[in-house]
């Protein structure tokens, strides 16, 4: 039996398991599955809390971001640099100062109208305008925004069929 199984076993739980359980479900003894799940805890591949509680280390994906990729960066400087000569700009403007693709630019315009960090003016057969909230954080600050779809299909591709 490969080392992994036991890892993918026990993320499929979704919860924390004991060892009884893995040596249970993977008909092995308790000391062969004593074995094996130390060896797993000791490459970091699961996580001993004590108690008999065992469970697997976030994906890294799933790991909250500690700072923003650099588009996100560039455009958040855009956006604020905007702001500060005044009047309303638009995403294509934005794209082309942050050197971001369109699309990316408006995802995470996006996002930033959902946490309420920017207003928007939206007229038929216009292009949508933009401007920056009063209460918006400061410029050194980018608001993170991780692509949610990117994330699910990374998880679906990492689960065994």
């Amino acid at each position: 039996m490969a080392w992994s199984v036991i890892q993918r076993w026990v993320r499929r739980q979704g919860r924390d398991v004991s060892l009884s359980e893995i040596a249970q479900a993977m008909k092995l003894g308790h000391a062969d599955a004593l074995r094996r799940v130390r060896r797993l805890v000791e490459g970091g591949q699961l996580i001993d809390h004590g108690g008999d509680r065992i469970s697997v280390p976030p994906r890294p994906w799933d790991k909250p971001r500690e700072s923003a990729p650099p588009a996100q960066v560039r455009i958040w400087q855009a956006v604020n640099y905007r702001d500060m000569k005044g009047g309303a700009w638009t995403a294509v403007e934005i794209a082309r100062v942050a050197e971001a693709s369109l699309d990316y630019t408006r995802d995470y315009l996006r996002h930033l109208e959902s946490r309420g960090l920017v207003s928007v003016n939206r007229r038929p057969g216009q292009a949508t305008r933009y401007r920056l909230h009063p209460d918006a954080p400061p410029i050194g600050q980018p608001p993170v925004w991780t692509n949610r779809r990117n994330r699910e299909l990374r998880q679906r591709r990492a689960q065994p069929p």
